[in-house]
């Protein structure tokens, strides 16, 4: 009798994504691997850099938003937004991030940014800073 276990990096991985989903409120994560086979069929927008408890390595995490010809192009614009958002967040252009997350009203995930926002502003990074955000739970 045999009995079967998945292991290494990316079920470990796999396995912390789907508890990172309800910090980011979000359905579906997927790591940066899996977006790059899948992104000519499905539209995804990157949510965060994180470095996962236990591991030294950031990685990129996306957000599965759907096929491509089911998405609209609404949703592509917000997408494109919150990219330039996310661009300017780890370029430390704050003020220029904030604006752009709230142009995106009710998204949850850009409310999590502006929250980041407030304490980066209160509490400045190092400037060796690179917009890694560490998870401080498996």
């Amino acid at each position: 009798r045999f009995d079967y276990t998945a292991m290494g990096d990316t079920i470990n991985l796999a396995s912390r994504l789907e508890g990172v989903c309800k910090l980011y409120k979000v359905p579906i994560l997927i790591g940066e691997a899996t977006h790059e086979k899948v992104k000519n069929t499905i539209v995804s927008r990157e949510v965060d850099f994180i470095r996962v408890v236990g591991k030294k390595k950031p990685v990129r995490i996306f957000e599965a938003i759907g096929e491509k010809n089911e998405v609209t192009s609404s949703r592509l614009e917000k997408i494109a937004i919150f990219q330039q958002a996310l661009n300017s967040y780890r370029s430390r252009q704050w003020e220029k991030a904030q604006s752009l997350f709230q142009k995106l009203g009710d998204d949850k995930l850009a409310e999590i940014y502006i929250e980041r926002l407030q304490h980066l502003r209160e509490s400045p990074p190092p400037k060796e800073w690179s917009g890694v955000y560490d998870l401080r739970e498996k």
